[in-house]
């Protein structure tokens, strides 16, 4: 062996054994604080388990997470195991049992289940989007958008001449914003629950929207010069704003917005970091970070909140405790990373690596 290729093997045995030490070692917090990994995978070369394609899942029962990293995707379980990993070359889509690739200017696009068998066939162009709950055709032209069911039959469409700038769903309605400045929301058959211009600013719009899973309550980011955030009670068919709040900086491109798990709360980026409004309490707090929001929630029945933000050396891990008293952050070096928190299991991926892990020691 070469003293070149030693060195080769030296510096790659030091990578994975860095690798390891940030995502399995636990990271003291405080005294009592501390990560603790369950496990950790590399997705390069892993071995992956090829369920029968005679055998397709459905979504909720299948029990494997979607996961995106760079021009890769695949699912995991939760118990580590990688169900699939494919590279579609940022030209994909996957959700909770479901992934799809297409070509540029694909007349349709077949949706798969993670094992590979076929799910269903968007026979329309456009650019095919898999959320958690549904499936969606966003149609070329920017302005329209149509949800499809399990079996590939349009249930709704809603085109509007201004183009989509904010969209999400939940169990129960879909939210969409768009770049004149109106917000619509949707339930699960099409039904128009709200549609309206929250206004109140120079440039009217929406750069965030989110609505819970509960769908008693939706939120947006709106607006440059002033920016706001609004917060809308939904009764029925009547829906009112019940909480606002403008800021003097705005950003100038999509944002993060999401309800908690628990429907308590909402997160939603600012300018200068992270606000969490407490909706039983009407009260806003606001969490200073410097970088981009990629997703925030609760820790399961706590009063802690696990956020990961993107920056320009790398990814911030922080861990927050109500209503604004960052415990800890910890940064590593990585050009694509991914927060899920489900069933309170802490899943973060990084390039090559999804650990699942644990907040130890909370109150």
């Amino acid at each position: 062996m070469t003293i070149i290729k030693k060195i080769k093997y030296a510096l790659a045995a030091s990578l994975i054994f860095i690798i390891i030490y940030i995502f399995v070692a636990a990271v003291p917090l405080e005294n009592d604080f501390y990560f603790q990994p369950e496990w950790t995978k590399t997705i390069s070369g892993a071995e992956t388990i090829s369920p029968d394609p005679e055998e397709a899942p459905p979504a909720e029962d299948s029990g494997w997470e979607a996961f995106m990293l760079g021009d890769e995707f695949g699912f995991f379980s939760e118990d580590g195991n990688i169900v699939r990993m494919d590279a579609g070359g940022n030209k994909f889509s996957a959700g909770n049992g479901a992934w799809c690739v297409y070509p540029q200017d694909a007349r349709e696009t077949p949706v798969y289940y993670p094992n590979g068998a076929l799910k269903m066939t968007i026979s329309e162009p456009g650019f095919t989007h898999i959320a958690k709950n549904s499936v969606y055709l966003f149609h070329p032209g920017g302005g329209a958008v149509s949800m499809y069911n399990d079996d590939g039959e349009k249930v709704w469409t809603r085109d509007e001449a201004s183009p989509i700038t904010a969209f999400s769903e939940s169990k129960t309605a879909a939210i969409i914003g768009y770049g004149n400045g109106l917000l619509t929301a949707v339930d699960k058959t099409g039904k128009e629950i709200f549609s309206f211009y929250p206004g109140g600013s120079d440039l009217p719009v929406i750069l965030a929207a989110a609505v819970s899973d509960d769908g008693k309550y939706a939120a947006c980011v709106s607006g440059i010069d002033p920016q706001r955030f609004i917060l809308i009670e939904i009764n029925g068919q009547q829906h009112k704003i019940i909480f606002h709040h403008s800021f003097t900086k705005s950003m100038r491109r999509q944002t993060f917005a999401a309800f908690g798990e628990s429907g308590k709360r909402v997160f939603f980026e600012t300018d200068s970091g992270l606000g969490i409004l407490d909706i039983q309490k009407m009260k806003l707090s606001m969490v200073p970070f410097d970088g981009r929001i990629l997703n925030a929630g609760e820790y399961p029945d706590t009063n802690f909140f696990v956020i990961l933000v993107k920056t320009e050396s790398g990814h911030i891990l922080s861990t927050v405790e109500e209503p604004e008293h960052k415990i800890a952050s910890t940064e590593f070096n990585a050009e694509n990373a991914f927060l899920i928190l489900k069933n309170g299991g802490i899943y973060l991926g990084s390039d090559d690596n999804i650990s699942r892990i644990n907040i130890k020691g909370l109150r």
